[in-house]
């Protein structure tokens, strides 16, 4: 390694948006180069890239090829532009040179190297297009690899080794970097085994890569570079709040384990294990939300953040729970979620039945309900399911452990308001940060968020 501190700054997508977005990022590199830190850049696709490549990925075979072609056209006009604002005249030719070359791969990628190596070409794009932004700023030795080739180990079901990716990445950087180097890494994909496929971690899974390559770094700061100056209290979409200045790791993990986009989980984790502070900021303020050890709630203020969204409640009910035949329906109902790629929010027990939450979104009543039930009943079990949409509201804070009757002053709140909850629960205090779960009538789900902003921040 260089004498330098290294920082990793990991880019979103949302960043990427036209050449603005990356003279930016260019410019954010070279001013932390300038101030004495090695920069290194982990980075998104393209804002909108990933999912145009999906609905390529899903259209039927017999018109694929035709789907890949138009795709490429509309990005390689929309490279060119960025490519024709990014860079000077000496540089504009080696950067159409490389686009047009991995433009040309959209192709080769599915046949040779499969789904994984296919979605992750957005990555490429704007690892591609940074790394010539660099160049055209004077850092000449700048050099772009993805996930693959930097080494992230991942198995099939996209499970990181976090050891394993590490050293290699480490063992990467080593025999790169030098004292005019700005390099960007691609995310999203990684490994199987030294020479295997190309595989996909999953969307946002950016931020893991980032966290990776910080830990193998061992980097002074983690950014992770937004088009929004921190983290909000809550969802703008409800109410406007200001940043929150700090969360601890634990309170990262519960907002982001209720579907609240703001730092992949896992990366949260490998931070957290590593006690790696991470800094959630843009490019043009000085604010930022630091995720740390520390927490900053007080008794007085112990929320530290809301999540809210739409949720579905599956209620399953079956004669045979609480008895011995019953054994293992709870296991046997969270198998079969999983198998249907539905995540669990929340799930309680009373006497026969078996409720279950899991995101909206994700839950289409009819056909999911029938699906559920086929696959208990092929356990042996005979369940009624029913269930209903709700709004779902999670608050978390630290300083929660040090204030008894949280959660009947949370409802008071609501009752003032005029909202019922349909339903509660709350996590026990020994483990994490406390997490308060309430859930409204779906249409009262805004009224019910303003109406705990106003009285808490």
């Amino acid at each position: 390694m260089i004498d330098r501190p290294v920082v990793c700054d990991k880019f979103g997508g949302s960043v990427f948006q036209g050449y603005e977005g990356f003279r930016q990022a260019a410019d954010y590199l070279s001013e932390q180069f300038k101030e004495g830190c090695m920069p290194v850049a982990v980075v998104s696709a393209p804002n909108g890239v990933s999912n145009r490549l999906i609905e390529v990925l899903r259209s039927p075979d017999t018109v694929r090829g035709q789907y890949v072609h138009g795709l490429r056209d509309e990005l390689h006009d929309r490279y060119t532009g960025i490519i024709e604002e990014l860079t000077d005249g000496r540089h504009r030719k080696h950067a159409m040179r490389d686009i047009g070359q991995e433009l040309a791969r959209m192709e080769s990628a599915l046949d040779e190297h499969g789904e994984g190596c296919f979605l992750a070409l957005g990555e490429n794009h704007s690892g591609l297009l940074l790394k010539h932004a660099l160049r055209a700023r004077g850092y000449g030795s700048s050099e772009y690899m993805d996930g693959y080739k930097a080494g992230v180990s991942v198995s099939r079901k996209g499970a990181v080794d976090v050891e394993q990716s590490v050293k290699n990445i480490r063992r990467q950087l080593c025999g790169m970097m030098d004292d005019r180097s700005i390099h960007v890494i691609g995310g999203y994909v990684g490994r199987r085994g030294k020479r295997g496929r190309y595989v996909l971690m999953g969307r946002n899974t950016t931020d893991v890569t980032g966290a990776l390559v910080s830990v193998a770094a061992e980097t002074k700061d983690y950014e992770v570079i937004k088009d929004v100056p921190g983290i909000y209290r809550v969802e703008p979409e409800f109410c406007q709040t200001g940043i929150i200045p700090r969360l601890s790791y634990n309170e990262a993990l519960q907002i982001t384990g209720r579907g609240a986009r703001v730092v992949h989980p896992h990366a949260i984790t490998i931070a957290q294990r590593q006690r790696m502070p991470i800094k959630v900021k843009n490019m043009e303020k000085d604010s930022f939300t630091l995720i740390s050890d520390r927490t900053g709630t007080t008794a007085e203020h112990p929320v530290a953040a809301i999540s809210a969204g739409r949720f579905y409640v599956i209620n399953i009910s079956d004669d045979i729970m609480n008895t011995l035949e019953g054994r293992g329906y709870l296991a046997a109902v969270a198998a079969a979620l999983s198998k249907m790629g539905l995540d669990i929010y929340d799930a309680a027990m009373p006497a026969s039945t078996i409720s279950i939450t899991v995101p909206f979104q994700e839950y289409e009543t009819g056909r999911s309900g029938d699906e559920l039930r086929k696959r208990l009943r092929k356990g042996g079990f005979s369940p009624t399911i029913s269930g209903r949409e709700v709004g779902g509201i999670s608050l978390t804070g630290e300083a929660m452990k040090r204030r008894p009757g949280t959660l009947s002053c949370l409802a008071g709140i609501l009752g003032r308001g005029g909202i019922s909850v349909v339903m509660g629960s709350q996590s026990d205090e020994a483990v994490l940060s406390p997490a308060i779960n309430l859930y409204v009538n779906p249409d009262a789900l805004p009224a019910a968020v303003q109406a705990l902003c106003k009285e808490l921040f």
